[in-house]
C-alpha cells in the first residue's frame, strides 16, 4: 500500500511538471511569435529622443510630399481624391506596429495605382476598397503561412521587366490628362488611340501648365545636387552648411 502511494505521488508529480513544462514552452513560443508579429516590441524599449527627432523631421518631409503626390495617384486609379489621402497615412499607423524594415516605402504607389485602376475600371470607390481588403486578407493568411520566400524564386529580369512596363503604362495614362484631352483607355493601345484621334481637341492652358511643372520638378531635382564650398562637410564653414541644407530641403520638397 505504501509502494501504491509512493508510485501514486511521484505520478502526480511528473505531471505537475509536465503540465508546468507545457505552460511554459506555449508561453515562450507565443511570446516569440507576439514579438516577431509585432516588430514594434522590439525596437520601443532602445528607442531614444535623438531617434524621435530624426522621425519627426523625415515625417514632415515626406508629409509634404506624400500628400500632393497621393492625390495625383487617386487620379490615376480614377477614384476622388480624398480615398488617396486615407491611403496614405492609414497604412502608415499599420506598418508602425508590424512593420519589420525601416527602408520600406508604405503608402500608396504608381504600380498599386494602375493595377487597381486596371481591376476595377470606372466601378468607382467600393470596388477599390473592396479591393484593397481582400488583398490585405491574403496577404494577411501568407504571413502567417510563411510564404514570404516565394520572392526568391521571382528573377531579376521578371522584375525589371513589370516595373519599366508599368513606368510607360503609367507615362502614357496621363499624357491625356497632361494635354487636356477628354476620355480614358484600359490599355497602352486604347490610350494611344485616344490621344490621336482627339489630337485636334489638346488644351493649350493644360500642356503648357504640366510641361512647366514636369520643367519645375526637373530644375529642382538638379538643383538639389548642388553644393556650395567644398564637397566635404568638415570643411565646410557655418554658412556654408546652412546654404546647403536650405538647397537640400527645397530640392526635397520638390
Amino acid at each position: 500500500a505504501v509502494d501504491d502511494v509512493e508510485s501514486s505521488r511521484l505520478a502526480s508529480n511528473q505531471k505537475k511538471k509536465f503540465t508546468q513544462h507545457t505552460k511554459d514552452v506555449c508561453l515562450k513560443n507565443l511570446t516569440n511569435f507576439i514579438k516577431r508579429k509585432l516588430f514594434i516590441l522590439q525596437w520601443i524599449p532602445v528607442y531614444s529622443s535623438e531617434d524621435f527627432l530624426g522621425d519627426l523631421l523625415a515625417g514632415i518631409t515626406i508629409g509634404l510630399t506624400v500628400i500632393p503626390q497621393s492625390m495625383a495617384l487617386a487620379s490615376i486609379v480614377g477614384i476622388p481624391a480624398q480615398y488617396g489621402l486615407y491611403s496614405s497615412f492609414v497604412g502608415t499607423f499599420i506598418y508602425l506596429l508590424f512593420g519589420t524594415s525601416k527602408v520600406v516605402p508604405m503608402g500608396p504607389t504608381a504600380i498599386v495605382a494602375l493595377l487597381i485602376n486596371n481591376t476595377i475600371g470606372t466601378r468607382g470607390p467600393a470596388y477599390a476598397t473592396l479591393l484593397c481588403f481582400l488583398t490585405g486578407i491574403i496577404q494577411i493568411l501568407m504571413s502567417f503561412a510563411g510564404l514570404g520566400i516565394i520572392i526568391n524564386f521571382i528573377s531579376v529580369p521578371v522584375c525589371s521587366g513589370f516595373t519599366s512596363a508599368s513606368a510607360i503604362l503609367i507615362i502614357t495614362s496621363q499624357v491625356k490628362d497632361l494635354i487636356g484631352v477628354k476620355g480614358g483607355g484600359g490599355n497602352l493601345l486604347k490610350m494611344c488611340r485616344i490621344v490621336l484621334e482627339h489630337i485636334g481637341s489638346i488644351s493649350i492652358g493644360d500642356t503648357i501648365m504640366g510641361f512647366a511643372c514636369i520643367g519645375t520638378v526637373m530644375l529642382l531635382k538638379a538643383f538639389s545636387t548642388t553644393r556650395i564650398g567644398p564637397k566635404e562637410e568638415e570643411l565646410q564653414n557655418v554658412w556654408q552648411k546652412n546654404v546647403n541644407k536650405l538647397i537640400w530641403a527645397i530640392g526635397a520638397f520638390r
